[in-house]
């Protein structure tokens, strides 16, 4: 079976990561890596075609609204996916917002975004 999507996850908690990632590769996307803060996520963006970028809000080094910047600039061909404990509405950078309460909801919203590219 080929994937899905190739899939970023930046977030600085270790267990929601974890998380991400059995629900995402259950799913048939693949992980192509995991972040614990923005700077971490540029440098594993560089030269990587990525599909999805899961972006936290609040991370230590660069936020999540300096962290987009860059990797919209770095994968201008990946949408990204705002996902937060605190968010109320979609940051102008992305694709999609997700609160970490519906974290269920992101698979079903990776292949809405997929379908839309």
């Amino acid at each position: 079976m080929s994937s899905l999507g190739r899939v970023l996850i930046v977030d600085d908690d270790q267990n929601v990561r974890n998380i991400l990632q059995i629900v995402i590769e259950a799913e048939g996307y693949t992980v192509v890596g995991e972040a614990a803060n923005g700077l971490e996520a540029v440098r594993m963006a560089r030269g990587d075609e990525l599909d999805f970028i899961i972006l936290d809000m609040q991370m230590p080094e660069l936020n999540g609204d300096a962290t987009a910047t860059v990797l919209k600039a770095v994968c201008p061909g990946a949408k990204v996916v705002a996902f937060s404990s605190h968010l109320d509405a979609k940051p102008a950078w992305a694709d999609a917002y997700l609160t970490k309460a519906h974290m269920n909801d992101l698979t079903p919203l990776l292949d809405s975004l997929g379908k839309s590219a």
